[in-house]
Formats: structure tokens, sequence, C-alpha cells
């Protein structure tokens, strides 16, 4: 979660002090603005880092906006692993392993004992568009490595078998929030300052 506050702005200050009811207005136009910049640049800056698609990304980055006399907006990404189907570049076929790429720009990664798996719709296991995950099956009491995460799909007497994960939505916008902080200040002043100004005139 990032919050995107007006209240440590000695500009803010300093207008509340000459006309409270403008500035709180200018404010709260000033801090929306700010949060839906910062989340379109977050996405941005995650995409860059993460092959995910953009819409994706944008479902499960989401704002909520300054409302009333609460000067602050938060943007919030989503805490569910992603299913590493999502990333799948290529499908499993006879005699070749499928191969998943995670990082953008990134070379793909081959699972070679891997295999994929139709999930019961509504599980809760899977955010893929089609109930589908990447699994791979291990002796009993071994883990898989390399993952961001995994589950236990299904097990027997002498193996387990785990579905994969990549990152969640969270996990990488607390990456990336502090390489767009400085961008999101200056707008929140730029755009605090128009609104100001605007409504001063306008009143």
């Amino acid at each position: 979660m990032m919050t995107i506050s007006a209240d440590s702005f000695d500009q803010v200050v300093r207008a509340f002090e000459k006309a409270p009811q403008i500035a709180e207005q200018a404010a709260r136009l000033a801090v929306n603005e700010a949060a839906r910049f910062g989340r379109v640049r977050a996405s941005e800056q995650m995409r860059n880092e993460v092959n995910w698609q953009k819409g994706y990304v944008d479902q499960r980055l989401t704002v909520a906006p300054a409302k009333g006399t609460a000067l602050s907006a938060t943007i919030t990404g989503r805490w569910r692993p992603t299913s590493l189907s999502r990333f799948l570049v290529r499908a499993p076929a006879k005699g070749r392993a499928m191969k998943v790429q995670v990082r953008a720009g990134g070379g793909a990664k081959e699972l070679k004992r891997a295999f994929p798996v139709r999930l019961r719709a509504g599980s809760g296991r899977t955010d893929s568009k089609y109930n589908q995950g990447i699994a791979i099956r291990l002796p009993k009491g071994k883990q898989p490595r390399n993952t961001t995460a995994a589950i236990e799909l299904s097990s027997t007497g002498k193996s387990t078998a785990w579905l994969l994960y990549g990152p969640s939505i969270n996990m990488v916008f607390r990456d990336v929030r502090y390489k767009v902080d400085d961008q999101i200040a200056e707008r929140l002043s730029s755009e605090f300052i128009r609104q100001f100004a605007r409504l001063s005139n306008n009143g």
C-alpha cells in the first residue's frame, strides 16, 4: 500500500492559513490526481520488471481516493500471488517442456518436470482466466524451489503435486513504489498550485 497525502507540504499549510476552504478542496483534487498518476507510473514500472500484461496489472493495482476532509489517497496492490500460467510462453507438447518468462526482457525458463492442470472454477487456487495452473510433482517431503509460492495440490503415498506461482502485484509494487515517489510528489505539488489558483480565481 502507498499513501499520498498533502499534509506535509509547506505550500498546503500556507494556503490553509490564507483560504482554508479553497485549500481543502484544492488539496483533495491534487491528492486524487497524484494518486491516479502514481498508479499509471507504477504500473508502467512494474511491467518493465515483470512480464505482465497492462490489463492484468491495472485491474489489480487500485486507488482509494481522498474523500471529505481526509486529504489522503492510497494505492494498493493485490496480495494474491500470480499463477505461473500467466507467464507461459511455450505450451507443453510431446517431446518438449513448457517455458515461462517471469522477468520482462529476461530469458524464458524451461520447466522440464512441470505439467498443466485444469482447476475447478472458483477454487481460489489460481487467477488464470481459464482456471489453468502449472504444477510439479515431487517426492513426498520435498517442496519446490526457485518459485515465489507453491500450494499443495494433491498427494499420494510417495509424491506430492504442487501448484506453482509467480510474484503478486503487491510484492512488486512494494519494490517499485520508491522509484516513482519523486514523480508523485512533483505531480502533487504542481497540481495543488494549479487547483488552488483556479479555485481562487473562480471564487
